[in-house]
């Protein structure tokens, strides 16, 4: 019974006119709000670490701050993650696991090449690992503030379309 009752509020919808096709120009501000969303997550990445360095700067000089450094680790990717996700227009969720692994990728990649580079010249390699983790983490952190925003619904929609 419960099926009939949604299959007549389906036509119900449909009938009424209630069901309305998106305007082209929503459709463009979609497109364009996808494309943006990387590159706009990437200047956010690097943007919030170039304010870290500079307040750095002005606090301890030209002096190596491990501790800008470490901060610059966890606020970068968080940005990169949640200036991303938000930039999206729908399925913010799936969009932001999109960005974490992304950036998993980005920094198993940069440690790989710096356990190659250290066998040459001495590095703080376990530095640079745990500023990876820690980085990961911070983007795992920001993923879930959008885990209950309705990604959920969208796709149940969308697949009971079908």
């Amino acid at each position: 019974m419960r099926n009939e009752t949604t299959e007549s509020q389906k036509c119900d919808s449909i009938m009424n006119n209630s069901i309305q096709p998106i305007k082209k120009e929503n459709r463009i501000a979609m497109l364009l709000r996808w494309i943006a969303v990387l590159p706009i997550a990437i200047v956010a990445f690097f943007g919030v670490q170039i304010l870290v360095s500079l307040v750095s700067f002005l606090r301890s000089g030209m002096e190596v701050d491990y501790l800008s450094q470490f901060i610059c680790s966890i606020v970068g990717p968080y940005f990169l993650v949640l200036v991303g996700a938000k930039t999206a227009p729908s399925y913010r969720f799936i969009t932001a696991l999109v960005l974490v692994i992304i950036h998993a990728i980005a920094d198993s990649s940069i440690v790989t090449l710096a356990v190659v580079i250290a066998e040459r010249q001495p590095t703080s390699i376990w530095w640079i690992i745990l500023c990876s983790i820690v980085g990961v983490i911070a983007s795992m952190l920001a993923c879930l503030q959008f885990r209950n925003n309705g990604d959920e619904q969208q796709i149940s929609q969308k697949i009971n379309k079908l």
